[in-house]
């Protein structure tokens, strides 16, 4: 009947420790698997858009590198005007030349053109004139036809037009947003220059570049087989797009200002999940070579480009991974049949054996090693353990029969021995009673039995030993009462003289409190004398370094002078020179007669001016010489007064130091008496505490004077005795004896 439950059981078991193992292992394999997905995932997602940002910059370098091809073509044609007029050609037929052969080297232009200011080309507004418009306005324009041809034409003025409008007020050269011709609905982007000419603007000139271009070689690009590549101007338009609707209109819907943020600082931007998810979107902003002009290139990611890869190698790992399992789930079966199922049935077979009651047997599998070794040695140990318990349980009966037998022969001496126990009780009762009444003077005088003898031998100690206790109980009541009475007078007495102490200490730690406060104000007093003289010392030393400072001033003074005689001396000289020029100059005038007469004039006041200059400078030299004087006299003061300011900051420093001495003193001896005074209110907290102290010690007195008397009043309720028997029993009562004796003599 048992092995079916057995099978069922292990088969059970084996169950739930494969499953257990593989969940788990699933479980495990799957965490693994999620990781690695997402560690690919963002692999992936690094290589996507590192290689988008580098698809994007290779079409941004090739838009950029046409722009700027188209835009030399324009600040070519300009070049070339402003060279032509600087040389003193204004040609119009040798403009309209130049832009047709402007039109003709760039293949990929739309057209050349140029458009004067109002009469700025050369003053003149013939409308017969080579390039002239029917207004008289120079504006001729090449256009390059469908076939490849170029045909001319003068168009009329557009003053408004931004292409105009832009390069003149800046005075540099633009590129315009894109926009549709309207005559030939070409889509298109204008560079236009500014031709100038003596300080200012003749007119603007520049090309005409097609759009289409550009949106063939953009749209050749297939990033990642499948991604499409795109470009706006820098107000978010479309410039190329493989939607043909949106062409020439304005950048709308999802990351409209993360684009015009990134065409406002020129860093790159990623879109995410735009367009319901399908697609990422990388923003590359670049600038346009010399125009200072920032265009962006926009990448298109399909969503499958990021999805595939990773997908893929899910699946391998998915794949892989169910192997492993199988592998996995196998092995741990073989290992469970050979590890746990037989050990088990081996264990579960000694169980049985044992639940029969069999415990000859030994349990099988001691020897292994393992867990299930150690469950067969328990279990051994529990077989050995039920064999001695059938064997203690027939030694119980055996000594159950033994205790019966005894228990008959106990009951008749328990009897006996309860007829002595009833007499022990009644005359130790009868005692006790005696003794709750108040007498400590009974004894038991009969003897009981030999094992209750020990009770009546306690007892009558016990009583003994009570008397003892309560006579001296009742004498130290008494020796109590005398002394409590002289603790209370002596207290009272202790508690006066403490409380005028206190009132002493008071009065002395005011005083000191005065002393201490007149001291510590010296003190400041002091130190503040310190500081004003140390402050004057140290301006009497900076009118000392000033004092040398102004002597060093006036000794430079004193050669500037020097230099000053010695300048006046040169200027002398020179007068000296110019005045006898002046009479050579005359001499030569009165020698050629009537034509040197106004040459003589001229001598004339030239030797007047050399005569005029050497007075003034006599005069200064005069000034000069007083000057000096002056000078040497200041220096001589200034030295003294220095002499004077180094006595006076010595003397400073020497009282400097006499205050500080000072200074300190009065601040040590107001440490001093502000210690002495701490000390003072020190004893005088301690000797208001000893006086609390003192009443405190007279009130317990007199409460244990009374608590005395009444511990006599309950004493007094025993009978001990005779009161001569009252006598002291210890040292410590004879002396509290005497101290009676003395009080009650006293």
């Amino acid at each position: 009947m048992t092995p079916a439950p057995q099978r069922r059981f292990f088969v059970s078991l084996s169950k739930k420790l494969i499953g257990t193992a593989g969940a788990a292992f699933a479980v495990i394999l799957c965490c693994a698997i999620a990781l690695l997905a997402w560690s690919t995932k963002t692999r992936v997602e690094r290589f996507v858009y590192a290689q988008a940002q580098a698809e994007a910059q290779i079409a941004a370098n090739e838009v950029a590198t046409k722009l700027a091809e188209q835009n030399s073509a324009a600040n070519l044609m300009s070049g070339a005007v402003e060279a032509a007029h600087e040389a003193g050609l204004h040609d119009r037929a040798l403009v309209v030349a130049m832009l047709r052969m402007n039109e003709r080297r760039f293949p990929d232009l739309y057209g050349s053109w140029m458009e004067e200011a109002p009469l700025g080309f050369d003053g003149t507004s013939d409308p017969k004139a080579p390039g002239n418009n029917t207004s008289g306005i120079f504006n001729p324009y090449w256009l390059r036809q469908s076939n490849g041809t170029l045909e001319f034409s003068a168009l009329p003025a557009h003053y408004s037009q931004s292409w105009y409008t832009l390069p003149m007020s800046l005075g540099k050269g633009i590129i315009t947003e894109p926009y549709v011709d309207e005559g030939s609905s070409v889509e298109m982007v204008s560079f236009a220059y500014p031709v100038k000419f003596g300080g200012k603007a003749i007119g603007v000139t520049g090309i005409d570049a097609p759009l289409d271009r550009l949106s063939h070689m953009l749209g050749t690009m297939r990033p990642f087989g499948s991604g499409r590549v795109m470009l706006v101007s820098r107000n978010s338009t479309w410039v190329t797009n493989p939607d043909a609707h949106l062409l020439m209109t304005a950048y709308a819907g999802e990351g409209a200002k993360e684009l015009a943020a990134a065409l406002a600082d020129g860093r790159p931007r990623t879109l995410h999940e735009i367009h319901g998810g399908t697609i990422e979107r990388v923003i590359y902003p670049f600038a346009i070579p010399d125009l200072k002009t920032t265009w962006a290139i926009i990448v298109d990611i399909p969503e499958d480009v990021f999805a595939t890869p990773v997908w893929q190698d899910v699946r391998m790992m998915i794949l892989g991974g169910i192997v492993t399992v199988l592998l996995v789930l196998g092995t741990l079966y073989v290992m469970v049949v050979v590890l746990v199922r037989r050990p088990m049935e081996s264990l579960l077979g000694s169980v049985e054996a044992l639940g029969r009651g069999d415990y000859a047997r030994p349990v099988m599998g001691q020897g292994r090693g393992d867990e299930t070794g150690t469950i067969a040695i328990a279990l051994d140990g529990f077989r050995l353990a039920l064999a001695t318990s059938r064997q203690n349980e027939e030694a119980a009966a055996e000594s159950r029969r033994q205790a019966e037998a005894l228990r008959s022969e106990a009951q008749a001496a328990q009897a006996a021995r309860a007829a002595e126990l009833r007499k022990v009780v009644t005359e130790l009762g009868n005692g006790l009673e005696r003794l709750a009444g108040g007498d400590l003077l009974f004894r038991l005088r009969e003897r009981f039995a030999p094992e209750y003898e020990v009770l009546r031998e306690d007892f009558n100690a016990a009583m003994d030993k009570l008397q003892e206790v309560v006579t001296s109980i009742a004498f130290s009541a008494r020796s109590v009462t005398a002394g409590s009475s002289q603790i209370a007078v002596a207290s009272e007495d202790l508690s006066r003289r403490t409380e005028q102490q206190a009132a002493s200490l008071e009065e002395t730690t005011a005083a000191l409190n005065q002393i201490t406060t007149t001291v510590r104000k010296t003190a400041e007093g002091a130190s503040a004398a310190d500081t004003l003289v140390s402050s004057a010392s140290a301006d009497a030393e900076h009118s000392g370094v000033v004092v040398k400072e102004t002597v060093a001033a006036m000794a430079g003074i004193k050669d500037a002078v020097s230099e000053i005689r010695h300048i006046l001396g040169l200027i002398d000289e020179i007068a000296f020179q110019t005045n006898l020029l002046a009479v050579n100059a005359a001499v030569e005038a009165a020698r050629a007669g009537n034509a040197g007469r106004s040459f003589a004039i001229v001598a004339t006041e030239v030797r007047a001016l050399s005569e005029r200059s050497s007075e003034a400078s006599r005069q200064i030299k005069a000034l000069i010489s007083t000057s000096g004087e002056q000078i040497n006299r200041g220096v001589k003061l200034v030295g003294e007064t220095g002499t004077a300011l180094g006595r006076i900051v010595s003397q400073v420093g020497r009282l400097s130091e006499f205050i500080s001495r000072i200074s300190l003193a009065a601040r040590d001896q107001a440490t001093g008496l502000t210690q002495v005074n701490t000390t003072m209110t020190q004893m005088d907290r301690v000797t208001q505490q000893n006086a609390a102290m003192s009443e405190q010690s007279s009130a317990a007195s007199h409460s244990l004077n009374k608590e005395a008397a009444v511990l006599a009043r309950l004493v007094g309720e025993f009978h001990i005795g005779e009161p001569e028997t009252l006598r002291p029993t210890s040292p410590f009562q004879e002396k509290t004896s005497k101290l009676v004796n003395s009080a009650e003599r006293r």
